[in-house]
C-alpha cells in the first residue's frame, strides 16, 4: 500500500512485536505497551484489527526500534549496523553480506529505525525467510 505509513507497515507486519515501553500513536487506546497489553496485541489478527500502530516520534519507542535492529544484526554474523545524526536528521545504515541500504534517513530516529527493520524484514524474506 503506496500510503502506508512506516508505523503502520510495522504494525501490519508478522514480525512486528509489541514490547513493552513502546508507545502507540495516539489513535489507541493505550498509552504505554505493558505485558498484559502486549499479549493482548499478540497475532496478526489482533494488531490489525486494534488499529493501534507505534509512535515513532517517542523516544523510548524509537530506543526500542532501533534495539531490535540492533537484535537482527546479532542474528547476521556479517552484519554491521550503525546510527548517525547529523544536521538534524537521523541515519541508520545497515550492511551484510549481499546486502548494502543506503542509510535510512528521517527527522525522527523511530522513522528512520523503523524503515531499517522493514529492509531487513526484506531482506530475510528474499533469503530464504526469517532467521
Amino acid at each position: 500500500m503506496a500510503d502506508q505509513t512506516t508505523a503502520e507497515a510495522l504494525a501490519a507486519h508478522p514480525r512486528w512485536e509489541w514490547r513493552e515501553g513502546v508507545r502507540p500513536r495516539d489513535e489507541g487506546p493505550y498509552t504505554r505497551i505493558t505485558p498484559q497489553v502486549a499479549h493482548k496485541l499478540a497475532g496478526p489478527v489482533a494488531r490489525m484489527e486494534s488499529g493501534v500502530v507505534p509512535d515513532l516520534a517517542d523516544d523510548a519507542t524509537a530506543g526500542i526500534v532501533r534495539g531490535m535492529v540492533r537484535e537482527w544484526c546479532d542474528n547476521h554474523a556479517d552484519a554491521l549496523f550503525s546510527t548517525v545524526y547529523h544536521r538534524g536528521e537521523w541515519s541508520v545504515l545497515i550492511t551484510a553480506r549481499g546486502l548494502y541500504q543506503a542509510p535510512f534517513a528521517a527527522p525522527t530516529l523511530g522513522e528512520a529505525a523503523g524503515r531499517c527493520l522493514l529492509a531487513c524484514w526484506e531482506y530475510d524474506a528474499a533469503d530464504g525467510g526469517a532467521r
